[in-house]
């Protein structure tokens, strides 16, 4: 790079000349607002924690036929609860996706989902756990037998996530 020429340094003095230097506002930023979370957010969540509590131990093992494809049937659902929800004859209404929460996270987001089904009158839902290392995975089965809601679950058909999600039979209370 070559240096400025005495001719073009004088140029811009000249040009400058009549420019006045900015005294520096030591103005900090206003800082950002925290939302406060709501009284019934933190009640929901409360809720939804007491209920996952209750209903989702993990020291519970329940035990599953050793297949590719997990299913369960209560001893009250409907016969062909399983054979529907296999063939994908039923829809989910409502989906969880668990990806990337820890087990304390989404027995808390399978808690609130169970709550939300039963307001909506909800009978079947999907809940994901992706594929990952299997922890969710794994767990989910045994957390959902033991929920009173639950009358049958199955490995989704691959339009529902195939064998990262589970398709649920729940439950429908009419009196609500």
């Amino acid at each position: 790079m070559t240096q400025p020429s005495d001719d073009d340094e004088l140029e811009f003095r000249q040009l400058m000349a009549d420019v006045k230097q900015l005294r520096q506002d030591t103005i900090s930023p206003t800082p950002q607002r925290t939302k406060k979370r709501s009284d019934r957010t933190v009640q929901q969540q409360k809720h939804a924690q007491r209920e996952a509590d209750f209903f989702f131990s993990d020291t519970f093992e329940a035990h599953f036929a050793d297949t590719d494809k997990i299913s369960w049937l209560s001893d009250d659902a409907p016969a062909d609860a399983a054979r529907r929800l296999k063939r994908g004859q039923l829809q989910p209404d409502l989906m969880l996706d668990l990806h990337g929460m820890t087990q304390a996270e989404a027995k808390i987001e399978l808690a609130a989902l169970m709550t939300a089904a039963r307001r909506q009158r909800v009978q079947c839902v999907s809940v994901m756990t992706g594929l990952g290392t299997g922890v969710l995975k794994n767990r989910l089965p045994h957390w959902l037998v033991q929920h009173p809601d639950v009358q049958a679950f199955c490995q989704a058909p691959k339009s529902w996530g195939g064998r990262s999600a589970l398709l649920v039979l729940l439950t429908v209370d009419e009196a609500i």
